[in-house]
């Protein structure tokens, strides 16, 4: 509980200081993107930091604020998969500069302004240990499509399987099923 008044304490002033920002800043000329790498465990499964595939560290806020001219309605939420190399390709085309080629993100305009429902069919999710030198469990890679999660442990040769729709918490795994 300590652990986590501490961190909710880190949001609050994060989000004040956001606050401070957002009150300067030309809001018919900004696009504002809040977003972080990674989420925290804090004590979920008896974990902390993002030591592991579950939600708490996998999914992250992604905020975005885009002007009004640009006819993008400001109270959306999605639970179509999306990445942070997203960031990138938004913010081009939001700008009207082509997104190169090369570039393996995708541009969330479309899902925003609701043109598609979904801009890719999952994501991949990789824990190579964090910090948890002697938690072998840590080592995990995962593939979620927001309803789906598998998730595969090599160095405990394990398979597991969510329905995140109905065991947002993951708690029970369906891989046997």
């Amino acid at each position: 509980r300590q652990f986590q008044a501490g961190y909710f304490g880190c949001i609050n002033h994060i989000d004040d200081q956001l606050g401070r920002i957002l009150d300067v800043v030309d809001q018919e000329n900004t696009i504002v993107i809040f977003t972080s790498d990674h989420g925290e465990m804090l004590g979920d499964h008896q974990y902390f930091q993002k030591s592991q595939f579950c939600e708490a560290s996998a999914r992250i806020p992604f905020l975005i604020r885009m002007p009004e001219v640009m006819g993008v309605s400001r109270e959306q939420v999605h639970d179509a998969p999306v990445e942070l190399m997203d960031v990138m390709p938004t913010l081009l085309d939001a700008a009207g500069v082509d997104v190169p080629d090369t570039v393996e993100g995708r541009s969330l305009l479309p899902l925003l302004r609701g043109d598609e429902e979904s801009i890719r069919d999952y994501v991949h999710i990789e824990n190579l240990n964090s910090g948890y030198k002697d938690h072998l469990e840590c080592v995990s890679q995962a593939l979620t499509d927001g309803q789906w999660k598998y998730v595969w442990r090599p160095m405990l040769n394990d398979e597991l399987l969510f329905d995140l729709k109905n065991d947002p918490h993951e708690m029970q795994s369906l891989h046997q099923d």
